[in-house]
Order: structure tokens, then C-alpha cells, then sequence
């Protein structure tokens, strides 16, 4: 009798241990289900309820599921940028416009859209390409947004290079702040320097470095002048402290680094230099100095040159 009691209480004891492992593993998959999930800002076009056109963008909280990796993440969240519609509010990536490629470069993303991205008015695909910078860059190891379609229209100088701090729209959409902003280009008729201001338009309250960067990099329409910054290299991180600003580029091979040259390498230094707060620039190609890839003598802070 005994025997059979010690056995009956220690099969109960048997079940409630599997039942409560059952619970926990219940526990666990629910627990996995919500931090498979994101919570984030999806940024999308305030329409104008009579004319229908975009007057600005609007943000709406949802939940986007996360991927096995960055990449299923963020095509997931390009998609809900997709769906967004009603209540006054329209998708920023419209209906005929589709994701052909997102490629990843350290902590830049590159998101390239079909030919009919092109076809939009100026005002939709600015407000577009900030709907996108500023839906990505909430992602941590997400800090720029290049927005880019290939067609035989499309070149270089009509991708959108963004980031939180610096999203550039067009006025006539919605107001900002304006700065005047000292830019050193290269002027390829007398191979010498030469002294622009643009206006940066912001949202923010002040000029951040990575703006004019961004400022920097986009090619001028003078047809004198170019970009001192070579085509394609993107900033694996910039960093200001102590009046220092570094500048550390993602690997793009030698044979590219070979486009920054003296004349080059001093219009980004003097360009940085002229900002405010600015009184050296350190430059780096993934994590390394210079003289690894070739160019001698600009391994140390280097300082603003007339």
C-alpha cells in the first residue's frame, strides 16, 4: 500500500514538473513572438484633404515583424511603408513605386527603387526619401539612408544621402530652418579650390556635421566645380570631440582612394574646418590611417589650409 502510494505521489510529482515545463516553454515562445516584433515610427505623406497633394510628413507608430537578419528587417519596414493609407495620410513609398535592392555598407544602407521613383514630382520624392531616411535611421546600426534608381536620367548627383540629423526637403512642402554653410569644392577648370556657401535646409535647430558632410558630398550643378568627396565612398562613422573631427570612410579599395587626392583630402579638411567648433579633422578609411592605402602624410589631425 505504501509502495503504491510513494509511486502515485511520485508520478503526480512527475506531471506537475512536466506541466510546469510545458508552461515555461508556453512562456518562452510568447516571450519570443513579442521580441520578435518592432515598435518604431513609420514616417509617411500628410495629405491635403482638397487638393490632395503632400503638405509634409507624419509619423504613425506600428509593429513591424523583425527578419532572421537587418536586411528581412528593413524590407519588412519598407514594406509597411507601402501599406500606410487613410485618416489624411499617404504611403511615402506610392503604390507603382517598388524596392529593387537594399545593400548594406558598415552602418549605411543603400535603398534603390525602380524607374518609377523617378517619374514623381521633385516635392514627392524629397519627401519620399526622408520618409525612408528618417523610418531607417531608428534602427541602431542604421545611421545613413542613401535613396538611389537607376534609369538613363538618374546619376549620382540625384541620390538622396540622409541621415536623423540632415533631411533636406523641398520649401514649398513644409518650412525650416535655414543656415548658411561654408563648402570647399574642387574647380576643375584651374585645379584649385574654390570658397561656395550653400543654404542648408533643416528641420533642426542648428548646423550638425553630419549635414554638411552630406552637403559636401552631393555633386554641384556649376559644371566647374565637383565634389572633392569620390563617388560612392560613404562614411562608416564621424565623431566630434575636443575640436577634432573624424572622419572614418567604408573600405571602397585602393584603386578608388586613389580619387583622393591633395587637393581633395584639403577641401573636405577646410570645408569641416570652417564649422563651427571645428579646429581638425582626422581622416580614416575603415578604422585605418591613410598611408595603408598609398597617401602619405595625412595620417595625423590635419588643420584648415589657405
Amino acid at each position: 500500500m505504501k509502495r503504491t502510494m510513494k509511486r502515485m505521489a511520485f508520478l503526480c510529482l512527475c506531471l506537475l514538473m512536466l506541466c510546469a515545463a510545458i508552461a515555461a516553454s508556453c512562456h518562452q515562445r510568447e516571450k519570443e513572438a513579442e521580441e520578435g516584433e518592432l515598435q518604431l515610427q513609420i514616417y509617411c505623406l500628410r495629405m491635403n484633404d482638397e487638393k490632395k497633394q503632400p503638405r509634409g510628413l507624419e509619423a504613425e507608430e506600428v509593429t513591424v515583424p523583425q527578419g532572421e537578419n537587418i536586411q528581412e528587417t528593413v524590407e519588412n519596414i519598407l514594406l509597411k511603408i507601402k501599406q500606410v493609407s487613410g485618416g489624411g495620410k499617404s504611403a511615402a513609398i506610392p503604390a507603382g513605386v517598388t524596392v529593387n535592392e537594399v545593400a548594406f555598407y558598415g552602418n549605411s544602407v543603400i535603398v534603390s527603387l525602380s524607374s518609377t521613383f523617378d517619374e514623381l514630382p521633385e516635392v514627392e520624392k524629397s519627401l519620399a526619401a526622408a520618409a525612408i531616411a528618417l523610418t531607417l535611421t531608428q534602427l541602431d546600426s542604421i545611421d545613413y539612408v542613401k535613396v538611389s534608381c537607376a534609369t538613363d536620367s538618374y546619376n549620382a548627383s540625384n541620390d538622396f544621402y540622409l541621415n536623423g540629423d540632415n533631411v533636406i526637403l523641398d520649401e514649398s512642402a513644409i518650412q525650416f530652418n535655414t543656415f548658411d554653410i561654408t563648402l570647399y569644392l574642387v574647380n576643375t577648370q584651374t585645379d584649385q579650390l574654390e570658397k561656395v556657401v550653400r543654404t542648408l535646409k533643416t528641420e533642426e535647430d542648428q548646423v550638425y556635421l553630419n549635414g554638411v558632410f552630406s552637403e559636401l558630398v552631393r555633386q554641384p550643378e556649376e559644371d566647374d566645380l565637383r565634389s572633392p568627396v569620390p563617388q560612392g565612398m560613404m562614411l562608416r562613422r564621424l565623431s566630434s570631440e575636443n575640436g577634432v573631427c573624424e572622419l572614418d570612410f567604408l573600405e571602397i579599395g585602393v584603386e578608388k582612394v586613389k580619387e583622393l587626392d591633395e587637393l581633395s583630402i584639403q577641401a573636405i579638411v577646410n570645408t569641416m574646418c570652417a564649422q563651427h567648433g571645428v579646429r581638425g579633422v582626422l581622416l580614416r578609411i575603415g578604422g585605418e590611417p591613410l598611408s595603408r592605402y598609398g597617401i602619405q602624410g595625412y595620417d595625423d589631425v590635419l588643420t584648415f589650409e589657405k
